[in-house]
């Protein structure tokens, strides 16, 4: 009965909504604005009438005038509008009192009950006798035409509302839409969650979220003309050094040797930039099944822990970040392994996974120094403690295996760190303060990428303690009183979103961070043995990544928790219990993750072009490498093109010029000769002495590219 009598209820609710949809709605539409100058501003006041035709698609229900203090009296009369038919017969006539008259500004007057037919002409007569000369009003008119500034009040059906809307507002209806389409997705879920309970069911939405996690980057991936910046073709240098038979840990000691030997297989075989990118999109895949499955392991409900999945599937950082061959995504992704082995409670694979994340990033020791101990106190069992402590010895003195033979340590020194002028350390309260407004606005444009984002910090720090009161009354008995709150949450969110006020926005930036505040405080209490040392590590990496170097790309670990703390943030507040409620916090979920994914579709295109219009000289020099690499002639190379060259070929295949010691042209082409070059690159006008004084001897084979200067980057054949 009570089966029957709910299916009564949706079809109903089904058949009203259907119904909504047709029901009329005002609609305001402006014919148009006129010209803005003083001259195009016809004087109103005494007997003058002004009127202007009219015929509009849609039954008509009211008008809009553009009016200004034409003298800036302030002392303004009534306006006066009369609607006519052809027949000159009057069909309403509407006063617009004079305290609604803004300048530049449409005011706009709503018939009481007439209303004008589609397609049907009128003509409308604007009047103020009670204005005179010194009090007038300015009717604004188009220069070009002469027609009034006018609009009408159309009366639509909802759906073509929504149209029309979506029409005049493209991004505002993007977002709206994406979120909608995420509250509908989760609400299905929400139907048919008996069905997450199945293994087979779980694995095959898991393998389904993997594909498409990979598949959106991919274009991005391909869009992306090469690199900006050294660090990409470090960790590839670094790689190359293996390949060389050089210390591949001393080889540069700023960058973990994990990344390095991951790439290893693609320096002699395929391009390893597109290997390290492909890593990239792969960790990040990997880390959004790895965020569900922790979810789990905190015993939330699957939809909920799907949501934190996909919400951090889309996040704008964590997709950005996958595409350009770094290490932050793949540290985070094995970040988020040690953390699922520690509340698997298996210390030995705790150990394993915290030293390879402090292989792929130095600052991953602080993940062992924090993590382990807390494994080793919930084993119970020293000889698990003995041999969990192994594997992750033998891994953090990796980087400082040949140190004894050779001299050169893997690792840098603290002495390198201070004196290293592209950090920004904090050596007192005001750097600290300062760096920490780096973190407070990437934490506040996370989401959603405004410029304000308001005190984060003030917005955390209530939200857990909301968190903690919530995890209190979790097992209160008239917990049900907050059923309510997630569709509130999502209301207000959507409402802040459209209305796109900056006050609004920043209101949603703190909600959400509130939201994340609400989650974490919720699993301490609920989780505290898993939790506590959790929220430890995170605040290390956090301050450690703060003091040092508070670059938005470093704080990349945090994404994956902050999306977890939001998702059961939402969930907290609600009462789960109760279907009515769990559809609330499944469509507020599923609005955010919408909300998300549009603010990521719509800022990669601009993050997209301005990488790209920084990466000419660097696409060149690597279109130029990779030209190389299809042949084993050597090729002189000026100094600066060296990180690129050794990207593809080793180092026994190019020289570097000007040759140290050669101070002549002769001397110069004799040695180029006697080293076997065969290619000479050069960014002109930087040519290589011989060949300014011998250009005969040279014959020009590519131009790579032009620069906007003039300078072009070309590959030169020494004749034999």
């Amino acid at each position: 009965m009570n089966s029957s009598r709910q299916r009564l209820a949706g079809i109903g609710t089904a058949i009203l909504l259907l119904a909504l949809l047709f029901v009329p709605t005002p609609h305001k539409k402006v014919l148009t604005h006129g010209t803005d100058s003083f001259k195009t501003h016809e004087p109103l006041y005494g007997d003058i009438v002004l009127s202007q035709k009219v015929e509009s698609p849609e039954k008509v229900i009211g008008i809009g005038i553009l009016a200004v203090d034409l003298n800036r009296s302030h002392q303004l009369s009534p306006l006066t509008i009369t609607v006519r038919n052809n027949d000159r017969q009057t069909i309403t006539q509407e006063k617009i009192a004079p305290e609604n008259i803004v300048d530049d500004t449409f005011v706009w007057a709503q018939f009481r009950n007439e209303i004008i037919p589609p397609h049907t002409p009128f003509e409308i007569q604007l009047t103020a006798p009670e204005a005179t000369r010194e009090t007038a009003l300015g009717i604004r008119f188009d220069e070009q035409d002469n027609h009034l500034a006018l609009g009408v009040i159309e009366s639509i059906p909802a759906w073509y509302q929504v149209q029309v809307w979506q029409q005049e507002h493209p991004t505002l209806s993007i977002r709206l839409i994406t979120m909608l389409i995420g509250s509908l997705v989760f609400i299905f879920l929400g139907f048919k969650n008996e069905l997450l309970e199945k293994r087979r069911t779980f694995l095959l939405i898991l393998s389904i979220i993997v594909l498409v996690s990979i598949g959106i980057r991919i274009p991005t991936a391909g869009s992306i003309n090469s690199l900006f910046g050294g660090d990409a073709l470090n960790y590839v240098a670094k790689a190359r050094a293996w390949a060389n038979g050089d210390d591949p840990f001393a080889a540069d000691a700023r960058k973990a040797p994990l990344l390095p030997f991951l790439l290893l297989p693609a320096v002699e075989l395929v391009d390893p930039l597109m290997l390290g990118r492909g890593i990239g999109i792969a960790s990040a895949a990997i880390g959004v099944i790895l965020l569900v499955l922790i979810a789990r392991q905190l015993k939330l409900p699957a939809e909920v822990a799907l949501g934190a999945g996909i919400l951090l599937a889309v996040n704008r950082m964590w997709w950005w970040e996958s595409v350009h061959g770094l290490s932050n995504i793949p540290f985070a992704t094995l970040l988020l392994a040690t953390t699922f082995a520690f509340l698997k409670n298996s210390p030995y694979l705790t150990g394993i996974f915290a030293g390879l994340t402090t292989l792929m990033r130095f600052e991953g020791a602080l993940v062992a120094a924090i993590i382990m101990p807390w494994a080793w106190i919930q084993s119970r069992n020293w000889q698990m403690v003995l041999r969990s402590s192994v594997p992750i010895l033998i891994l953090i003195s990796i980087p400082l295996v040949l140190w004894p033979f050779t001299g050169e340590s893997g690792v840098r020194s603290a002495e390198d760190i201070t004196s290293d002028p592209g950090l920004y350390i904090a050596w007192d309260k005001g750097d600290l303060i300062n760096n920490f407004s780096r973190f407070r606005v990437f934490i506040g444009r996370l989401w959603i990428l405004r410029e304000f984002v308001g005190n984060q910090f003030s917005a955390f720090g209530v939200g857990t303690l909301l968190g903690v009161g919530m995890a209190a009354l979790s097992s209160w008995r008239y917990k049900k009183v907050f059923g309510a709150v997630p569709y509130i949450a999502a209301i207000l969110l959507l409402s802040a979103i459209a209305y796109n006020h900056h006050d609004s926005v920043k209101f949603a930036a703190l909600s959400i961070t509130g939201a994340a505040g609400v989650g974490l405080g919720y699993l301490i209490v609920q989780k505290p043995k898993q939790l506590l040392p959790l929220t430890v590590m995170l605040a290390a990496q956090i301050l450690t990544v703060t003091v040092i170097l508070p670059k938005d790309r470093y704080y990349t670990a945090v994404i994956p928790f902050v999306a977890l703390f939001i998702v059961t943030g939402i969930y907290a507040v609600g009462y789960w219990n109760k279907r009515w409620s769990r559809f609330g916090i499944l469509v507020a979920i599923g609005a955010f993750i919408g909300l998300t994914y549009a603010d990521t579709r719509l800022a990669l295109p601009g993050l997209i072009s301005n990488y790209n219009e920084k990466t000419p000289e660097a696409t060149a020099l690597i279109t130029a490498a990779r030209h190389a690499r299809t042949h084993t002639a050597t090729i002189a190379i000026p100094d600066y093109a060296t990180l690129f060259m050794q990207t593809h070929i080793p180092k026994e295949q190019y020289v570097i010029v000007p040759l140290e010691g050669v101070l002549t042209a002769t001397e110069e082409l004799r040695e180029l000769r006697k080293r076997n070059v065969t290619y000479v690159l050069v960014r002109s006008p930087e040519f290589p002495i011989s060949m300014q004084i011998y250009p005969d001897q040279f014959v020009l084979e590519i131009t790579y590219s032009e620069k906007s200067e003039g300078n072009a980057l070309q590959l030169y054949r020494l004749r034999p």
